[in-house]
């Protein structure tokens, strides 16, 4: 399958808070397409130093059906913006992939992000915007919006939303954040999910608002700092992880700790595991590839790194060590 002038690469978008479930849709996505013969490139934004998510689709597929390309230590909805159309554009025109995939660091802003997609894709031939998608936790929407100044703008250009976790949700919560994203996402379709399993050809097949209606309509979004109060840490772990005891310590840092994710060594099993905290939720699989050098991206809120660090210590039979600690990017804009 190749472009054409009448075939245009479409380059889907995929947004929400972090741990909401956008991986998940991305891997049914990603499969969706490459079963049918195409060959999709996929662009994993990673606030942090480490793109966990990116490795994973990246070793359960063949490069040369579909590539992926990390974009870390910045978001792109603000600092990383004009790195991100340079490497849209780069996939659909000069590596000739069939649609591109755009899954936003959990700290962007998609408003923000459609944007800057807008306006590096308004004046290329044979590159459209495609579906817009949005992706909350139907268990920690509200909380999200209290939490995160981004969140009131973040849905408003979204073409599908799903409201995911549901097997989690109380039917009072699954309600309200069935509302509250309806009121997000005004002009968006609401899917109600649970581990993002959708129709792929539903959520790929409607009808996008390309960037030029989206210029002429579309008032551009209000711009905030989307980064604002949270700064993001990784570690290299050194020895195998109680996984029990480091689940304790996610949950004892709930307030502060907002996302979790990385490859470590466990006891008494020669496979590594992949572990996800996101605020509520504590998960870990076996990892089913080599891991070279175990370790952990953690991104917080008001979250002092230290005393952490110390505590992360103990979940391990011997020291951990730190490799940096940096403050998340803040916004930068030109008129």
């Amino acid at each position: 399958m190749t472009s054409s002038k009448q075939e245009p690469v479409h380059v889907h978008v995929i947004g929400g808070f972090l741990g909401s479930g956008k991986t998940t849709l991305l891997e049914r996505l990603v499969a969706f397409e490459a079963a049918r013969g195409a060959r999709p490139g996929v662009v994993e934004n990673e606030l942090g130093e480490a793109d966990v998510d990116g490795r994973r689709l990246h070793e359960a597929h063949d490069h040369a059906s579909v590539e992926v390309v990390g974009l870390t230590g910045g978001c792109v909805c603000c600092d990383q913006s004009d790195e991100l159309g340079r490497i849209v554009l780069e996939m659909a025109l000069a590596r000739r992939r069939t649609s591109v995939f755009v899954e936003t660091t959990g700290l962007a802003s998609l408003a923000q992000t459609v944007d800057a997609l807008d306006a590096a894709l308004v004046t290329t031939r044979g590159v459209r915007r495609g579906r817009v998608i949005g992706v909350v936790d139907a268990t920690r929407i509200e909380g999200v919006v209290a939490q995160w100044e981004a969140a009131r703008e973040h849905l408003r250009p979204a073409d599908v939303v799903l409201v995911n976790k549901l097997d989690l949700a109380t039917p009072s919560e699954a309600r309200r954040a069935e509302q509250l994203a309806r009121r997000l996402a005004p002009r968006g379709q609401i899917l109600l999910t649970t581990h993002a399993n959708v129709d792929p050809a539903h959520v790929l097949g409607g009808r996008a608002r390309g960037p030029a209606a989206a210029t002429s309509r579309r008032r551009p979004s209000r711009i905030v700092d989307s980064t604002r109060g949270f700064t993001t840490s990784s570690f290299f772990v050194t020895r195998p992880v109680d996984l029990e005891a480091l689940e304790a310590l996610a949950r004892r840092y709930a307030r502060s700790l907002v996302r979790l994710k990385g490859l470590v060594a466990v006891p008494d099993d020669a496979r590594a595991h992949e572990v996800q905290w996101s605020g509520t939720s504590f998960e870990t699989r076996p990892y089913p590839h080599a891991v070279a050098r175990p370790y952990l991206v953690a991104i917080g809120k008001r979250m002092r790194w230290d005393p952490f660090l110390d505590a992360l210590a103990d979940c391990l039979v011997r020291v951990i060590r730190k490799t940096s600690t940096v403050p998340a990017p803040s916004t930068t804009r030109r008129s």
